[in-house]
């Protein structure tokens, strides 16, 4: 969730149609990246939920705001109130609260077991050191296949197999930082050959492996 209590930013979501963010807004999984730009003025309160909470505080299924960027209001008129009562205050502290009180009374109406299977079975697949078989995954919860796809999307945004794509990715950023080559690192991040790697790194980031770590490089 963003709030601006100045400058909105602007978004390109990969097309050449540059849009302002709403005043308040929360934002689901993204599957590619976005050009964010600030061309003023800027002051904001960004809040952090993990993946598979979002869809519990809400109370809509979160593939609703896969790659989107929703005003909040328009979700809720609970949120117009959020807002100004966040602009009123100046600290902090004090916003953290007045977010903190919201979240768990937001969250007290949640169905807790599909909520803790939807987090164990997002914790299981971004701990694996390898792919996991969702087959195998599913026949664990003692759900079908199908079944852990429909969690996945109605609790976290995306299908199961997508999140592993996201997932490899976050592994490849952190081999990235060390002396590993890029084969090395395609390999030890689960990719099946640095071809597959390089597409993937590129569709999420916008660079290729090689051009970012140069980057990272120059801008420590």
């Amino acid at each position: 969730m963003i709030f601006h209590f100045e400058n909105p930013f602007t978004e390109n979501p990969e097309t050449n149609t540059y849009i302002k963010q709403p005043e308040s807004f929360v934002c689901g999984q993204l599957t590619s990246f976005k050009n964010i730009i600030s061309n003023d003025n800027a002051e904001l309160f960004g809040v952090t939920v993990q993946p598979y909470a979002l869809s519990a505080i809400l109370k809509i299924p979160a593939c609703e705001f896969t790659d989107q960027s929703v005003s909040l209001p328009t979700l809720h008129h609970i949120y117009r109130e959020l807002y100004e009562k966040l602009a009123a205050v100046k600290g902090d502290l004090d916003r953290k609260n007045l977010i903190e009180h919201h979240l768990k009374r937001a969250l007290s109406g949640a169905n807790i077991s599909t909520l803790n299977l939807a987090a164990d079975a997002y914790h299981q697949i971004r701990g694996a050191k390898h792919p996991l078989r969702l087959s195998a995954l599913a026949s664990h919860y003692q759900i079908s296949s199908r079944q852990l796809e429909r969690v996945f999307k109605n609790n976290i945004g995306i299908s199961a197999r997508k999140y592993q794509e996201i997932s490899r990715f976050e592994r490849s950023l952190h081999y990235l930082s060390t002396d590993l080559s890029l084969t090395a690192v395609a390999y030890k991040s689960g990719y099946f050959d640095q071809a597959h790697f390089i597409r993937s790194f590129k569709a999420f980031t916008g660079y290729a492996p090689g051009k970012y770590r140069k980057q990272q490089s120059v801008s420590e």
